[in-house]
């Protein structure tokens, strides 16, 4: 039988160097502390006050200790903003302190990840020597460490990155730093890359080195904004984008997919590749990368091609790796999570199959409608009378949120403009209106391909794609929910806006920029005419996710946050009920575990939270029915309004 890994490639996250001693997130920080408490005494004392009220801002507003990327991600927010003479985004003042402890925390990322001691790369050796027989073997990390290059140097193997310019055909390991390296040193010379074998010079020796451009390594440091839009970055997400659709294995160690870039990417290639499957080696209950991963695909879709190695990575190559691989188990929630789960009354399961991304329920209760998230994803209608299923349009680019009009029609959000990969879309949106015969239309003002594949062919010599979107006033940035009110108009949630569509215009307005950390993610209508809306919870042990109400007046857009819900984990969706007067907002604890957080409306407070469902994603009230439509991990479930009786105080 054919090893696996003779059409695979690696894709390493930080877990894959947890067997050297690299630091994980959290153990990141205290390194940073410890750091800082070594530096002279005149500068230690106020580094460390305003570290502690740094890692104090985060635990106050999250309720957990901070790793590294949402420490990194504030203080650096906070600097932004200062230098932009925009309003702080969190409760941080920005400071002499606060900046040099931002120069500081780039250092210790760079030594903590200069690994040249050869015991402590060691246990790849059995892995590396045996990849040398199928080489050149894509190894793509998202780790700046010099952890494969040492394992590489010690056992005599050949490695090269195309984006030193380096012959990768001739060496036995191919290496693609996605996110950089402390082996990378700007060359002056010929204005590109080069590798420092030596790694002395990459590494920062006092403070103010990072002031000098030609003298900071190329990394892109950990924040939610980690996108490898610049060269030469770009062309290593690019070869990633490549290895999912040409190979037949991707073995993932240590990776939790915590970027929705990678997801998008992966998403595409189970789409388009039924015989990719993904591997991952060393998942726990507790670990995010379930979570994340249902962030994008299809259930149904990645839960049959996922399988998983239980061993920590040095385990599975001490035991035989390939072995571990063969004996890899497909994923299944029920044997991997124990069945805990409360007991519902649930009225019926409409629908087992369709990994909801949208739904929406007509306004006489017949039916709801529920979008498959994919990249060429399809609109199902389900009767509610005789549970028929049928397809109601299909070729929509990444559907998101649905709403159904009182005529019948149907709005659906696209996350995509176009499946070429010729243009990179994601990300950027439209709204399709489909009659009950059928028939679609957009919203919006149509593009034209060849104008966006100019823009593209911008994108790809480095022009921000938010720069490109600022010159596209029908592009919609991230659209995630669409709603509608009596009078016609539809609002979309963007990711940093709430956006309004008028009966008679073709182009969007931006009414509502509100502070958020993160992205909005749903919307929905209340019966004064407000609109509801939840701020994601990213999928990490901390949060920023926040609840909203929008008021619409003659003025402007005004928005409040409910102080009940400010700061919880894990917010997908949200829908307001008018026989209850209520908000449900759906949300993950650990995953798969997550419930409905049930809020009083106007107020947004008195929060209870009924729990028993795995996974929770879409909701949506059905009227004339007194049902909720909750999206799971198995499928779409309707449940009784009296069922929420059930929710605990919280």
């Amino acid at each position: 039988m054919a090893s696996i890994l003779a059409d695979a490639f690696l894709l390493l996250g930080a877990g894959a160097s947890a067997d050297a001693n690299v630091p994980t997130a959290y153990q990141f920080v205290a390194r940073i502390r410890a750091y800082l408490a070594k530096l002279p005494s005149e500068a230690s004392g106020s580094l460390l006050a305003e570290f502690d009220n740094v890692v104090n801002t985060i635990r106050k507003a999250t309720g957990s200790e901070p790793g590294l990327e949402p420490f990194f991600e504030a203080i650096d927010d906070c600097l932004d903003a200062h230098y932009n003479s925009a309003d702080p985004p969190n409760a941080l003042r920005a400071s002499r302190a606060i900046e040099r402890i931002h120069y500081e925390t780039k250092r210790v990322i760079q030594q903590e990840c200069d690994v040249r001691d050869e015991a402590r790369v060691a246990y790849l050796q059995p892995l590396l020597t045996r990849l040398r027989e199928f080489g050149p073997v894509p190894v793509v990390s998202f780790n700046y460490d010099s952890v494969v290059e040492t394992a590489c140097s010690k056992l005599g193997l050949t490695y090269a990155e195309s984006v030193l310019n380096e012959n990768v055909a001739q060496c036995d390991i191919e290496l693609v730093k996605v996110h950089g390296s402390v082996t990378w040193l700007p060359d002056n010379k010929s204005g590109g890359l080069q590798r420092n074998r030596k790694f002395e010079s990459a590494i920062m020796r006092q403070f103010g080195e990072l002031r000098s451009p030609t003298l900071e390594t190329p990394m892109i440091y950990p924040s939610r904004r980690k996108m490898p839009i610049h060269e030469p970055f770009m062309r290593n997400a690019l070869r990633l984008q490549r290895l999912l659709h040409t190979k037949k294995n991707c073995i993932s160690v240590g990776y939790s997919f915590p970027d929705f870039h990678v997801r998008s990417w992966l998403a595409d290639a189970l789409k388009d590749k039924p015989e990719l499957s993904l591997y991952l080696v060393g998942p726990s209950p507790e670990s995010q990368t379930f979570d994340n991963l249902t962030k994008n695909l299809p259930t149904v879709a990645w839960t049959k091609r996922l399988r998983l190695v239980r061993k920590r990575f040095g385990e599975a190559i001490a035991e035989g790796f390939e072995t571990c691989l063969a004996k890899a188990e497909l994923f299944s929630p029920d044997v991997f999570y124990p069945a805990d789960r409360a007991t519902l009354h649930c009225a019926q399961k409409p629908c087992s199959t369709i990994s909801a991304s949208g739904i929406g329920a007509s306004p006489d209760g017949e039916a709801i409608y529920v979008s498959e998230g994919s990249p060429d994803g399809r609109l199902f209608r389900i009767d509610l009378e005789t549970g028929q299923q049928t397809e109601f349009a299909a070729k929509l680019k990444n559907p998101r949120g649905v709403a159904v009009r009182a005529d019948g029609s149907v709005l659906v959000v696209q996350n995509r403009l176009f499946r070429s990969r010729a243009i990179p879309s994601a990300g950027a949106g439209t709204v399709v209106e489909i009659s009950p015969d059928g028939r679609s239309r957009r919203l919006l003002t149509r593009l034209r391909y060849c104008e966006l594949l100019r823009l593209a062919l911008e994108l790809r010599k480095g022009t921000p794609w938010s720069d490109l979107r600022d010159r596209l006033r029908a592009v919609l940035s991230w659209p995630t929910d669409v709603t509608c009110n009596k009078d016609g108009a539809v609002f979309v949630t963007e990711a940093r806006a709430l956006v309004q569509i008028d009966k008679t215009d073709t182009m969007p307005r931006r009414i509502c920029k509100p502070d958020l950390a993160f992205n909005l993610h749903g919307i929905d209508i209340a019966s004064d005419g407000a609109l509801v809306g939840v701020e994601q919870g990213v999928g990490q042990a901390f949060s920023w996710g926040r609840v909203l109400r929008f008021e619409l007046t003659p003025d402007g857009v005004l928005y409040a946050i409910s102080s009940a819900a400010k700061g919880r984990s894990r917010l997908m969706a949200i829908c307001y009920v008018p026989p209850l007067n209520k908000v449900i907002v759906t949300q993950t604890l650990t995953w798969p575990h997550g419930g409905l957080l049930v809020l009083d409306y106007p107020a947004l407070d008195n929060p209870k939270f009924l729990a028993g469902f795995d996974f929770p994603q879409k909701v949506e009230y059905v009227p004339k029915r007194d049902l909720l439509a909750v999206s799971t991990l198995y499928g779409v479930e309707l449940i009784p309004l009296t069922e929420l009786d059930r929710g605990v105080a919280c």
